[in-house]
């Protein structure tokens, strides 16, 4: 650089080892200034006669402080036909299963009887990382995957479950697809919990494993309790008929052996003509 630091006559870059050449212009000036730059190092500053065949540089380390950067991702994304919600920005600590994070996601509605709807419409098509495994019987899986061991719960808008008819027909209703965190797949996630208490004497105990792999997948379930939470409500069918008009409250879809208590009124509920005790064992292979 010119003396004063203004303007510069030429520049050059070191070699891994430190050294470089840097031809200075030919003119009357006696003195050149030398400069350097390099990330991690204090500025050097030297002035040197411009007839210097060699010199030594010595640089000082040094720390550079850098402004806090905050990411924060969107908590849901819309693409095509297809929103994801990203578990992250719905779990809560006091979550205990994917129903009570599915409730807190907007335009998603889970039911008393663990029907899920989405912008009021009930669903089609529940899948686990794009396999119908559970078929209607989806509640299994909303009140027993861990939200923990899930990524996204992707919507699929306007689907159509047969493939052969997704180009020729259109319908309103959606699906869920749950897409498993990375360190999930296809590896044995294990639950087990119980719980005892009294007076009366009391008890809850719950078993779940499962493993969902790209070509297979298995969820067993064990659960029994004798304080009146119906739990056999998990095996519910949820299906909706061509042309049946949806009423809340009122049985629908394919006659259910697992649920013999048809009435609907508000009078004889579920919870009032059955004894405190129930347990209910699943395996699904696919």
């Amino acid at each position: 650089m010119t003396e004063d630091g203004k303007r510069i006559l030429a520049y050059s870059y070191s070699q891994p080892d430190g050294s470089f050449i840097l031809e200075c212009p030919q003119g009357p000036q006696q003195e050149f200034l030398l400069t350097t730059s390099r990330l991690g190092y204090e500025p050097y500053r030297q002035k040197i006669p411009a007839q210097t065949q060699q010199t030594e540089i010595l640089l000082k380390e040094s720390s550079l402080s850098l402004r806090e950067v905050k990411v924060i991702s969107s908590p849901i994304r819309r693409q095509g036909d297809t929103i994801s919600y990203y578990m992250s920005n719905f779990h809560r600590p006091q979550d205990r299963n994917l129903a009570d994070v599915l409730a807190r996601m907007p335009g998603i509605h889970v039911q008393s009887d663990g029907r899920v709807q989405y912008d009021g419409k009930p669903i089609n098509r529940f899948y686990i990382e794009d396999m119908n495994l559970l078929g209607e019987r989806y509640s299994l899986a909303t009140q027993n995957l861990s939200p923990s061991d899930i990524a996204a719960v992707q919507v699929y808008e306007n689907h159509e479950p047969i493939k052969m008819l997704r180009d020729r027909s259109q319908t309103e209703q959606a699906a869920l697809n749950i897409k498993l965190k990375e360190s999930a797949r296809a590896k044995w996630l294990k639950t087990f919990d119980f719980g005892v208490g009294g007076f009366p004497f009391l008890y809850n105990a719950t078993g779940t494993l499962a493993r969902f792999a790209r070509k297979n997948q298995t969820l067993m379930i064990g659960k029994i309790n004798n304080t009146g939470k119906d739990i056999a409500m998990e095996l519910k069918m949820h299906t909706l008929k061509a042309g049946q008009v949806f009423r809340p409250g009122a049985p629908d879809g394919i006659p259910d052996r697992f649920s013999p208590l048809s009435v609907s009124s508000s009078f004889f509920t579920r919870d009032r003509a059955r004894f405190n005790e129930s347990s209910i064992v699943s395996a699904n292979q696919l």
